[in-house]
């Protein structure tokens, strides 16, 4: 009896440590079995990384940034932590915590570095005291940008409504925009707060998640964290579910696996990052490198069709593009808007026929100049011209709201009809204004004085305006085109200290694209209105549009200047009421 039961007890003794040695081995061998494609695909998932960072003064985030650029900025600067997150993907395992043991407990394996996360941190704490001191100059720059773009947008708006094409747009855009500028403002306070950048410092704040399918199609999300005290020369980074779970359908490798099946280079994809690229068809919005902004239509990689653009260094630019080029605004003619004409002697003449017996006997045919008067009972506008293509809602029979006449040319000569013409103008309830014919080659100061001569300025009328039409053989013959703007100026401002007003500046396309340019005197001190006879309003502010040189008005007998108010009637009484004569 004794002797079995030693032989029992050495049986056992041979059994346990076979037994042993038999579930290493199996689960070695397990450890070192090749895998199918679909448990390699099980095995996949990703480390999903949002990380900003922060700076930190008295142990309080004070402000955020995701990145420093070559030129030492902060990327992305803001108070708000949601705002400076930015997103990157790495390639990631599910892996086994031992060698030869199947058990994983939620962790995964994948390769990337923190290094360059720790150089940004670095960086930035050895030099704070010249970044913080370039963003408040930063901060600054874009504020006055953005009140700027702002003051373009409201200008814009202030002179369109509803009806004007992609106004509704322009208005949500100038919404952002005033955000926009109260973000900046915010955060410029922060900021230029900091007085002392040696108190200030930087950290680095991840939060980590793991993406993976399992036995869904559904993607599925975890938060996880990273185990640094286990992760390899920072280069092999080990994570784990933040509750120490492998969650149902994934395949975790061992570390034999894991070296042949899942040596692939982390890709790593940087969100929010990406370069920015023209939309090609369709509406679509593009911001350019030095901030043009630009919303609508586009057609083969181009913008094609109505869009607006905006910029701080250009204003509000809404209306048609060809090929990237900006045609204009093409404006809706309506008894809305506000029509005015321009008035001078020529309007006192017609052309009548006159037949005669030459000497040989033969009956001919020639013109006369005949006067005749204005019907003022009866002004209407009747047609806007034939010199472009209009877009005209409804019948044109629109009432005229201003009547400018021309009172002197030069420095001596006289509209005869100028008297008549403005008292009826004015008996018949039009607001008047009147103008001089500029003379490039005469004096000035005699001009001006010629001109508050002979002109009638009495209170309420419209401001009054210089005609300047010059040839480039004049403008040659007086020096060059500086001395004609110091001439033009010097008109305007002895006729400003006057008449308590800004005169108006009368000039044509050409004028505008050859020298307004290099006014900016002229373009920030006094109103423009500009003769351009194209289908699209001219790109430059103004005051006043001719828009046609043969438009056609009852109680008028021949062609007529039409000009159109840069606003509506809102906008019209407010000039009357400010920048009249008082």
């Amino acid at each position: 009896m004794k002797m079995q039961m030693q032989k029992k007890k050495k049986r056992w003794l041979w059994i346990i440590p076979s037994a042993i040695i038999i579930s290493i081995i199996l689960i070695g061998g397990y450890s070192y079995l090749p895998l199918s494609k679909k448990q390699i695909r099980q095995s996949i998932a990703k480390i999903e990384c949002k990380y900003c960072y922060a700076l930190i003064e008295n142990g309080k985030y004070i402000a955020f940034f995701n990145d420093i650029n070559t030129d030492s900025v902060l990327v992305n600067l803001t108070y708000d932590e949601k705002v400076a997150i930015k997103t990157i993907e790495y390639t990631a395992r599910w892996i086994n915590k031992f060698q030869l043991l199947p058990w994983c407990n939620g962790r995964l394996l994948t390769r990337f570095s923190l290094k360059p996360k720790e150089e940004v941190v670095n960086f930035a704490n050895q030099n704070l005291s010249y970044i913080i001191d370039k963003e408040k100059r930063l901060l600054a720059q874009k504020e006055l940008d953005l009140k700027s773009e702002i003051a373009e947008l409201e200008y814009y708006l202030s002179l369109h409504n509803v009806r004007d094409e992609g106004f509704n747009t322009i208005s949500i855009f100038n919404a952002k925009i005033i955000a926009d500028l109260d973000t900046i403002q915010k955060l410029s306070r922060i900021i230029n707060a900091i007085s002392n950048p040696s108190k200030i410092k930087v950290k680095y704040i991840p939060q980590y998640s793991v993406i993976y399918k399992g036995n869904s199609l559904r993607t599925k999300r975890l938060p996880c964290v990273m185990l640094a005290d286990e992760s390899q020369d920072n280069k092999q980074m080990i994570f784990q579910t933040a509750n120490h779970n492998t969650p149902d359908g994934v395949r975790p490798l061992s570390r034999y696996q894991f070296r042949k099946y899942g040596n692939i280079n982390a890709s790593e994809i940087l969100y929010q990052t990406h370069k920015e690229e023209k939309p090609v068809n369709g509406h679509g919005i593009f911001v350019s490198p030095n901030g043009d902004y630009y919303e609508g239509r586009w057609e083969n990689g181009k913008r094609n069709g109505f869009g607006f653009s905006v910029s701080p260094h250009h204003g509000v630019r809404a209306g048609e593009w060809k090929d990237d080029v900006y045609l204009g605004e093409r404006m809706i003619y309506t008894s809305e808007r506000i029509y005015g004409i321009d008035i001078s002697r020529y309007q006192h003449t017609v052309k009548v026929p006159i037949y005669y017996v030459d000497e040989t006997g033969k009956r001919r045919k020639k013109e006369k100049n005949k006067i005749v008067h204005i019907e003022w009972n009866k002004l209407r506008i009747t047609h806007l011209g034939n010199a472009s293509k209009k877009t005209v809602d409804g019948p044109v029979d629109y009432p005229i709201s201003f009547v400018y006449i021309k009172s002197t040319e030069g420095q001596s000569l006289r509209n005869a009809h100028y008297g008549y013409d403005y008292k009826m103008a004015r008996r018949y309830g039009f607001h008047v204004g009147t103008y001089h014919y500029f003379s490039p080659l005469s004096s000035v100061k005699l001009q001006a004085r010629f001109f508050l001569r002979n002109a009638v300025l009495r209170h309420g009328d419209l401001p009054p305006a210089l005609d300047v039409e010059p040839t480039k053989a004049q403008i040659k013959k007086i020096g060059g085109k500086n001395m004609l703007l110091n001439r033009v100026v010097e008109w305007l401002k002895i006729v400003e200290n006057h008449t308590g007003v800004k005169p108006v500046l009368y000039v044509n396309q050409e004028f505008v694209n050859n020298y307004l340019n290099d006014a900016s005197y002229i373009k920030s001190h006094y109103q423009i209105w500009i003769a351009r006879y194209g289908e699209y309003k001219p790109d430059v502010k103004l005051i006043y549009w001719q828009l046609c040189p043969d438009g056609r008005v009852s109680g008028i007998k021949g062609e007529v200047d039409i000009n159109v108010f840069n606003g509506y009637r809102a906008q019209f009484d407010d000039f009357i009421a400010n920048e009249s004569i008082k």
